[in-house]
């Protein structure tokens, strides 16, 4: 194995818990498996590489909730563990790696949850989409990717009321049975983002 396959193999015991398991579980047979030099592989500290996977993911939780403000807010508590679980699965790549992150983990998020933490992952996707367009690669695990836009885009959507109250909080009017009608409008890589 050369010293290039054994870097792409730390890579994914970073990244992969379940591959972290299979590790744990039996050395010799995960050398074995995956062609590995049996030196190598028994030379890694699994307590180590734990620590420092979980470190890993909870800096790009950290990249990411700078860029998503109103879903961790919504999300409160559950954040942290929502993108460790999003994590497990998932690789960001290149020069936009933490919107691509952020887009990414809005999917997640709009698919596994309902109510007010989907709808502030979607608009805030709805937001970052307006300049940024996500893309997946095929793969285990999925890497994506973040690209400029480079044609202005105009997206209408409708949220629930919870959602004013996020974006609001001082408010005093009392807008709990109003939805959020949200018009995102990105123009030469300026967005604007108009609400009511």
């Amino acid at each position: 194995m050369q010293a290039q396959e054994i870097d792409k193999l730390l890579a994914r015991l970073y990244l992969d818990p379940r591959f972290r398991s299979e590790l744990r579980a039996d050395r010799e047979a995960f050398a074995r498996r995956y062609c590995a030099p049996a030196d190598v592989i028994a030379a890694i500290d699994v307590d180590q590489l734990e620590f420092f996977a979980a470190s890993l993911i909870r800096k790009r939780a950290n990249e990411v909730l700078k860029l998503l403000p109103l879903t961790a807010t919504a999300a409160g508590d559950r954040f942290h563990h929502e993108f460790a679980r999003f994590a497990a699965t998932s690789v960001p790549a290149g020069y936009n790696r933490h919107a691509a992150d952020a887009l990414a983990f809005c999917r997640y998020l709009s698919q596994e949850n309902a109510g007010l933490v989907a709808d502030a992952a979607r608009f805030e996707a709805m937001r970052l989409e307006g300049r940024l367009k996500c893309v997946a690669e095929p793969g285990e695990p999925q890497v994506f990717r973040a690209h400029r836009r480079r044609f202005p885009r105009i997206r209408i959507a409708r949220f629930s009321p919870g959602l004013r109250k996020i974006l609001e909080p001082d408010t005093q009017t009392d807008s709990s049975s109003r939805r959020l009608t949200a018009l995102f409008v990105a123009v030469g890589g300026v967005g604007e983002i108009l609400y009511w």
